[in-house]
């Protein structure tokens, strides 16, 4: 991500990251991004930082597509950037994506990451096919992770809104 974050970098003014668990997430992004705001959404609300460049954290369920889609109504923007690092499992993510996908900004950039590509790579594949037919630009990226105990095949999910 560190080439497409870098091309991003002076464009990007509106973030969103989705799973601030412990703040390392979102406080890279305010920290690289730094002349841009920032929202977050977790299930646990002793996540959510303070800073004046974060503008609003909210508690949401990822499982709860309803959870999801309050918080996109009341954040109200249109996000440059989204980044999905909740929790990793294909529900919440694609519950994420109804509720968000409306309120990225055209050329905007949404980011699904660890995506566990041994188990739901052809699934995704049919996401990916779903959203180019709706005109998003997507690419689905396989990474391995040498040493991990975890999974040593993850994925993330581009997706760019073409601007229109």
């Amino acid at each position: 991500l560190d080439k497409m974050f870098y091309n991003l970098k002076n464009e990007v003014r509106t973030i969103l990251e989705l799973g601030i668990s412990q703040g390392a997430g979102i406080l890279s992004l305010k920290d690289y991004f730094y002349n841009s705001y920032l929202w977050g959404i977790d299930i646990d609300e002793n996540t959510f930082l303070k800073d004046e460049q974060i503008v609003q954290c909210d508690l949401a369920d990822q499982l709860k597509l309803n959870s999801l889609k309050k918080s996109a109504m009341k954040f109200n923007v249109k996000f440059d950037l989204i980044v999905d690092d909740g929790w990793h499992h294909p529900e919440s993510q694609i519950n994420s994506m109804i509720a968000f996908l409306p309120y990225l900004n055209h050329n905007g950039t949404y980011i699904v990451e660890d995506i566990v590509h041994r188990d739901y790579h052809k699934y995704f594949q049919m996401v990916k096919k779903n959203l180019e037919e709706k005109n998003f630009q997507v690419e689905y990226k396989k990474f391995d992770i040498k040493g991990s105990d975890i999974s040593n095949e993850l994925a993330y999910l581009i997706i760019c809104r073409k601007n229109q």
